[in-house]
Protein backbone atom coordinates (compact mmCIF):
# COMPACT_ATOMS: atom_id res chain seq x y z
CA UNK A 1 0.00 0.00 0.00
CA UNK A 2 2.77 2.47 0.86
CA UNK A 3 4.55 1.65 -2.39
CA UNK A 4 1.47 2.69 -4.37
CA UNK A 5 1.20 5.89 -2.35
CA UNK A 6 4.85 6.72 -3.06
CA UNK A 7 4.34 6.16 -6.78
CA UNK A 8 1.24 8.38 -6.77
CA UNK A 9 3.04 11.17 -4.89
CA UNK A 10 6.06 11.03 -7.19
CA UNK A 11 3.80 11.02 -10.25
CA UNK A 12 1.90 14.07 -9.01
CA UNK A 13 5.13 15.96 -8.21
CA UNK A 14 6.69 15.17 -11.59
CA UNK A 15 3.47 16.20 -13.37
CA UNK A 16 3.28 19.49 -11.46
CA UNK A 17 6.94 20.18 -12.20
CA UNK A 18 6.44 19.50 -15.89
CA UNK A 19 3.37 21.73 -16.11
CA UNK A 20 5.15 24.50 -14.21
CA UNK A 21 8.18 24.29 -16.49
CA UNK A 22 6.02 24.40 -19.61
CA UNK A 23 4.11 27.41 -18.27
CA UNK A 24 7.32 29.29 -17.47
CA UNK A 25 8.70 28.50 -20.92
CA UNK A 26 5.55 29.86 -22.60
CA UNK A 27 5.73 33.03 -20.51
CA UNK A 28 9.40 33.59 -21.36
CA UNK A 29 8.69 33.14 -25.06
CA UNK A 30 5.87 35.71 -24.88
CA UNK A 31 8.15 38.23 -23.12
CA UNK A 32 10.92 37.73 -25.65
CA UNK A 33 8.54 38.04 -28.60
CA UNK A 34 7.10 41.28 -27.20
CA UNK A 35 10.57 42.87 -27.06
CA UNK A 36 11.53 41.49 -30.47
CA UNK A 37 8.38 42.90 -32.03
CA UNK A 38 8.90 46.29 -30.37
CA UNK A 39 12.50 46.49 -31.59
CA UNK A 40 11.38 45.45 -35.08
CA UNK A 41 8.61 48.05 -35.47
CA UNK A 42 10.27 50.88 -33.52
CA UNK A 43 12.23 52.38 -36.47
CA UNK A 44 9.07 52.47 -38.61
CA UNK A 45 6.94 54.35 -36.07
CA UNK A 46 6.63 58.03 -36.94
CA UNK A 47 4.35 59.60 -34.34
CA UNK A 48 4.76 59.80 -30.60
CA UNK A 49 1.29 58.28 -30.22
CA UNK A 50 2.29 55.20 -32.22
CA UNK A 51 5.55 54.88 -30.27
CA UNK A 52 3.73 55.18 -26.95
CA UNK A 53 1.14 52.61 -28.01
CA UNK A 54 3.87 50.14 -29.04
CA UNK A 55 5.74 50.56 -25.75
CA UNK A 56 2.55 50.19 -23.70
CA UNK A 57 1.60 47.06 -25.68
CA UNK A 58 5.01 45.45 -25.10
CA UNK A 59 5.01 46.43 -21.43
CA UNK A 60 1.51 44.98 -21.01
CA UNK A 61 2.48 41.67 -22.62
CA UNK A 62 5.54 41.43 -20.38
CA UNK A 63 3.47 42.29 -17.30
CA UNK A 64 0.83 39.68 -18.14
CA UNK A 65 3.50 37.03 -18.64
CA UNK A 66 5.58 37.64 -15.56
CA UNK A 67 7.37 34.65 -14.15
CA UNK A 68 5.59 32.72 -11.43
CA UNK A 69 8.85 32.97 -9.49
CA UNK A 70 9.21 36.75 -9.91
CA UNK A 71 9.53 38.05 -6.37
CA UNK A 72 9.33 41.70 -7.43
CA UNK A 73 5.64 41.50 -8.28
CA UNK A 74 4.51 43.45 -5.23
CA UNK A 75 1.79 46.06 -5.48
CA UNK A 76 4.37 48.80 -4.91
CA UNK A 77 5.91 48.14 -8.31
CA UNK A 78 2.60 48.14 -10.15
CA UNK A 79 2.57 50.47 -13.13
CA UNK A 80 6.36 50.57 -13.34
CA UNK A 81 7.92 50.25 -16.77
CA UNK A 82 9.37 46.79 -17.24
CA UNK A 83 11.33 47.78 -20.34
CA UNK A 84 13.79 50.56 -21.17
CA UNK A 85 15.97 51.73 -24.02
CA UNK A 86 19.68 51.05 -23.89
CA UNK A 87 22.36 53.47 -25.11
CA UNK A 88 21.92 52.25 -28.72
CA UNK A 89 18.15 52.81 -28.69
CA UNK A 90 17.29 49.12 -28.45
CA UNK A 91 14.52 48.10 -26.04
CA UNK A 92 15.57 45.70 -23.26
CA UNK A 93 14.10 44.35 -20.00
CA UNK A 94 14.59 46.75 -17.10
CA UNK A 95 16.40 45.24 -14.13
Amino acid sequence: MTRNLQVIIITVLVTLGSVGSFTEWNRSVARAEALTELNYVWPTLKTETAKTAAVVKANTIIEQNRSLFDLSSSGAAEGAMLIKQDSRGKWIRAK
